[in-house]
């Protein structure tokens, strides 16, 4: 038996959307309320938002100095002009270092919600943010909103991106939403889909209704799916209608629920000591977790992740590509974040005897080290 890293997309609500309407497709937004943008994924969704911005060659943006490559390559495309704040070992934002890198050309900070958990430090720079007339964009690639929270994450920044993909079993999708100039209706799904959403569309449903995938080895080169059918600038791209029928078909709530059960579950199973801990301890009320990230210490979580994968187990060494223009060397906090965070998955696809399984392993393996 394998565990995955992601939910397989369930043959079902799959035939069932197989057969719907595009024009059903987006009667009602999916995340709460207010206007919402679909496209393949959430790069582009994020490439939409800093348009959206209004952001020129001349502005500077701020983004955390922990982060995956793609947000430097997207905030690229608008400005070489980027700063970069202080994100603690806790994940936490360091306010201070972020004050004192806005200047009078900044446009907008990006904060991101590191594995569904809200940004330490998110409150004051929303509150700075407001009194320097910046633009604030929450990137949730890593959120799934609950369902019956007034406030969520994604609503309290002026724009807001999602990975519908990464949190849902869909086999693509991003989303923007602008949280400035809201409207009562979502956007309407563009009827024509063109080649690249339908190319990365077969491939996801390949890849993720198979039950024997094997992921490439976390030294192999890094192209994503997404970037060799479609350009992370191509803001014309839209999500399949097929994607977006599946995400408003599925039970949010119950998916929710299954993964804060998960997430509490491994945390009471796993055996912590001097090798391995958990990077966040705790799950606040309305708040849904992506992964459990587990730090390991530094030279063996490459090793764990191979050792794990080799007893049926996928896990993810988080965020291990650095953008070439970003100096990771004067941001320590993010290179030993880059070499020691291992995610471990939670998702609804998951039970209680999975978890224990898969924490039995992680303590055997460990034990195996302090033997040697």
């Amino acid at each position: 038996m394998m565990i995955h890293r992601h939910p397989m997309i369930p043959i079902r609500p799959l035939l069932k959307a197989s057969l719907g309407n595009s024009r059903a497709a987006a009667a009602a937004p999916l995340f709460g309320e207010g206007r919402e943008h679909y496209f393949p994924s959430g790069r582009i969704a994020l490439t939409y938002a800093l348009k959206e911005v209004g952001c020129t060659p001349q502005d500077r943006l701020l983004l955390p100095a922990y982060h995956c490559a793609s947000e430097v390559s997207v905030a690229s495309q608008f400005t070489r002009r980027l700063s970069y704040f202080r994100i603690t070992d806790t994940l936490a934002i360091d306010v201070d270092d972020l004050a004192r890198k806005i200047d009078a050309s900044t446009k907008a900070v990006i904060v991101i919600h590191y594995f569904g958990f809200p940004s330490d430090g998110f409150s004051a720079v929303r509150a700075l943010c407001r009194e320097r007339n910046i633009a604030l964009v929450e990137d949730c690639a890593h959120v799934l909103p609950h369902p019956h929270d007034a406030a969520p994450l994604g609503r309290l920044g002026d724009y807001s991106i999602f990975s519908l993909w990464k949190i849902l079993p869909v086999p693509n999708g991003g989303l923007f939403k602008n949280n400035r100039s809201p409207s009562a209706e979502p956007e309407p799904l563009r009827r024509s889909v063109d080649l690249g959403t339908t190319a990365l569309t077969l491939k996801s449903l390949l890849k993720r209704t198979r039950y024997d995938y094997t992921p490439p080895p976390a030294t192999a080169a890094k192209q994503t799916t997404m970037e060799r059918f479609i350009s992370v600038g191509d803001v014309s791209a839209r999500i399949s209608p097929l994607s977006l029928r599946m995400a408003a078909q599925l039970d949010h709530l119950s998916i929710f629920q299954a993964r804060r059960e998960n997430f509490l579950h491994l945390l009471k199973s796993l055996r912590f000591n001097g090798a391995i801990r958990p990077l966040v301890t705790s799950v606040p009320d309305a708040i849904c977790p992506f992964y459990f990230p587990l730090v390991v210490n530094r030279g063996l979580r490459d090793r764990l992740r191979d050792r794990l994968l080799e007893q049926g187990i996928e896990t993810v060494p988080w965020w291990i590509y650095t953008h070439q223009d970003f100096p990771v060397e004067q941001y320590h906090e993010a290179l030993r974040l880059k070499e020691s965070v291992l995610a471990l998955p939670i998702h609804h696809d998951l039970n209680p005897g999975d978890l224990e399984m898969m924490a039995e392993r992680i303590d055997r393996v460990v034990r195996s080290w302090a033997a040697s």
